[in-house]
C-alpha cells in the first residue's frame, strides 16, 4: 500500500501500480501452470496471509482476481474491501 485516506463515507486505499495482471488472466493465458510456479505463488500467498494474521487483518476475499503479479512474478494481495481487523 502507498497510501490511504478516508472521507466521512469511504476508506481508500492506493497501491503501486503492478504491471503483470491478476493470477486469474495468467491463468486463463497460461491455461496450466507449472506445479513449480504453483508452489511458488502459494508460497507467496501463504506468507502474506501469515504476515496479515499477525497483524491481526483478515483478508476474506481470496480468489485469483484479487492476486496481482508484478513482472517478475511475484504476488501482491489486492481488494482488501472485505477485510477486517480482528
Amino acid at each position: 500500500m502507498e497510501y490511504v485516506f478516508q472521507n466521512e463515507f469511504r476508506i481508500y486505499f492506493f497501491m503501486k501500480y503492478v504491471r503483470g495482471g491478476t493470477l486469474f488472466d495468467n491463468l486463463c493465458e497460461e491455461k496450466r501452470f507449472t506445479e513449480t510456479a504453483v508452489r511458488f505463488f502459494i508460497s507467496q500467498i501463504v506468507l502474506a496471509f501469515g504476515y496479515l494474521h499477525e497483524q491481526k487483518i483478515m483478508h476474506r476475499d481470496l480468489k485469483p482476481e484479487n492476486v496481482l503479479l508484478d513482472e517478475e512474478g511475484y504476488a501482491c494481495l489486492a481488494d482488501f474491501g472485505l477485510a477486517r481487523y480482528v
